[in-house]
């Protein structure tokens, strides 16, 4: 090992179990990991600052390879701040965060450690890897895996040849002569295809059935009569089109083989573009009305069907959107009626929380009513915008220029968006079990059916998944109750009373709590952390950093700690209301609420 630096606090071993030398001594420096970075690093690391001791005469790179980072996985290093490249040598008290890489991020004014990758590019892949390779050379990528090759041969070649390497063993990527490299993550030839393809954003450049499987030479079009005495009986019989291998003469057509690989890379490449970081987007264009409203149609269609909420929106300075809110709950008679109705949706506008300059883009609001047709109960969740305030929230996320470039804070409308709307939707679930206990009470009356059923509907479905354990809890222990005092009625005892209120005033308490609030805010920030993984981009080291700066309410570092420990490959497919339930399950694991 070349330096003195060594973990703090010492263990005896370095990341790899090697045992360490006598602690040196010397200044310490702070290093932080973003986003899949986490997932080289020893368990107690991860999503946490981590100290070196030592001398100032390892390279950075040599220090964040220490820590089980390899360097091809790396693309901004920052040193208190400033941009560095690999050879900086680090001093006393330095603050050091490494960002993964951004291969699809325009980065903007911040320097690269490397240059970009090569426009056509070229792969070789180490022996353990024989599936991947032959799969994208099946997609048309000139990819080199030779079973001779030792790691030597293989940084050699790659420096020679200007070839992207693709391994599973750190050591190799960790070789200096390596400048273009990928940690292969997945296990199975299929999923290893989809990383790479989203990794590297190949999902337009594929050129199938280009290239010999066996020994990457290109193919080359063969007239029939050429290779006639190759082809089994069937195939002279049904196949016209044929290629063969300019070097090993292997000949190939379209057979049914030929589809079934096809659709093997059109799921690859459908797989890829879910999980791919999304390109810079233009500001003024992100948000849009016609950006807003599609927004608001997806969470309709999922956690408003789900959940039976009416998801309406408005920008709090577009007198048309407002006008159409305020009659929409008027029409509803949210509270009660259809003045107080449009008292609400008003008083939103003006509410300090969104209204004031530098507070928040966007916010959320639960609101209940009764349709006037039919008597129809019906909740809303209100999404309010104030255009004015996109670039507010820095402090509450941290600096988020590193995922997202100039778009920075365009984004964060987006992100509060997300953040809301967990909001709203745990409230409202949670009320639908206040709703259930208040049917339950009314049936305790009843002469037949259980009193504490509705309850017990409302425990077992998608509203209690979600809601604070401890309200699930009191929920049902009233379940039991209002059981056992139906019985007691039905069996004739007189003078039986309920105390409603002390339920009422239960559940408010549990409301009112700290750790209550601390549970909301790890809910929406989960929630929001799961929607941007799944797009290619992991803000759980950043913005839990920052939360953790912040004041303990609002510390909803060990939920996204759970979200940003998670496989990528979990997450592909899940819709905005899975995306909600699997926030509640890492939060409640999180946060030791059973």
């Amino acid at each position: 090992m070349t330096g003195d630096w060594r973990a703090v606090p010492a263990t005896g071993q370095d990341d790899a179990g090697r045992p360490l030398a006598a602690a040196a001594t010397g200044g310490v420096a702070t290093f932080r990991f973003y986003g899949e970075l986490n997932d080289f690093l020893a368990a107690p690391r991860r999503q946490r600052d981590s100290e070196l001791r030592g001398a100032s005469s390892a390279t950075v790179k040599h220090l964040i390879e220490t820590l089980g980072v390899p360097h091809t996985e790396v693309e901004l290093i920052l040193v208190n701040g400033r941009p560095v490249d690999f050879a900086q040598r680090l001093q006393a008290g330095d603050r050091v965060a490494v960002y993964p890489a951004f291969t699809t991020l325009e980065l903007g004014p911040l320097p690269r450690l490397r240059p970009a990758p090569p426009a056509d590019p070229r792969f070789v892949v180490d022996a353990h890897l024989g599936g991947l390779a032959r799969l994208l050379r099946l997609a048309g990528f000139d990819t080199v895996c030779d079973q001779a090759l030792d790691d030597a041969g293989i940084a050699q070649l790659a420096a020679d040849d200007e070839r992207i390497v693709l391994s599973r063993d750190r050591d190799l990527l960790e070789r200096r002569a390596i400048r273009h490299g990928g940690y292969v993550h997945a296990q199975n030839p299929d999923r290893q295809l989809v990383e790479i393809l989203a990794r590297f954003d190949l999902a337009g450049r594929l050129r199938p059935f280009s290239r010999c499987l066996q020994c990457n030479a290109p193919l080359l079009a063969v007239d029939k009569a050429l290779v006639l005495d190759a082809l089994p009986p069937r195939v002279r019989h049904t196949q016209q089109e044929f290629s063969r291998c300019a070097v090993c003469r292997r000949v190939y057509w379209p057979g049914s083989h030929w589809q079934q690989m096809r659709q093997r890379l059109a799921a690859a490449v459908a797989a890829a573009g879910r999980r791919r970081r999304p390109p810079a987007l233009d500001c003024a264009a992100l948000f849009s009305a016609a950006a807003r409203q599609r927004e608001i149609d997806a969470l309709q269609r999922t956690m408003g069907t789900e959940f039976g909420l009416t998801f309406v929106h408005m920008d709090i300075h577009d007198a048309a959107e407002v006008a159409a809110v305020v009659a929409c709950f008027a029409r509803a008679k949210v509270n009660g009626s259809a003045a107080e109705g449009r008292r609400f949706a008003r008083g939103v506008t003006r509410n300090p929380m969104l209204a004031g300059q530098g507070m928040a883009p966007v916010a959320a609001w639960a609101a209940s009513g009764v349709e006037a047709p039919g008597g129809k109960h019906q909740r809303f969740a209100l999404i309010a915008f104030n255009t004015r305030n996109n670039q507010v929230m820095e402090d509450a996320f941290g600096d988020l220029r590193p995922l997202f470039g100039a778009d920075a804070f365009a984004r964060i409308e987006r992100l509060t968006l997300l953040h809301e709307t967990a909001h709203v939707v745990v409230h409202h679930a949670e009320q639908s079990g206040a709703d259930a206990w208040a049917a339950a009470v009314a049936a305790r009356d009843a002469a037949d059916g259980q009193a504490g059923a509705a309850i017990r509907d409302w425990a077992g479905g998608p509203q209690a998944a979600i809601a604070h354990p401890d309200l699930v809890r009191l929920l049902l222990g009233e379940a039991d109750a209002l059981a056992a005092l139906q019985a007691r009625l039905r069996a004739g005892e007189d003078g039986l009373t309920y105390d409603a209120d002390r339920v009422r005033d239960a559940f408010q308490a549990i409301k009112a709590r700290a750790d209550y609030r601390n549970f909301q805010e790890n809910m929406a920030d989960a929630f929001m952390a799961i929607v941007l993984r799944q797009e290619g981009v992991d803000l759980t080291g950043v913005v839990g950093a920052a939360r953790a700066a912040g004041d303990a309410e609002h510390d909803s570092q060990p939920g996204l700690a759970a979200v940003g420990a998670l496989p990528a490959s979990s997450l592909d497919g899940l819709n905005l209301r899975q995306s909600m339930a699997l926030a509640a399950q890492l939060v409640r694991r999180a946060l030791g609420l059973g």
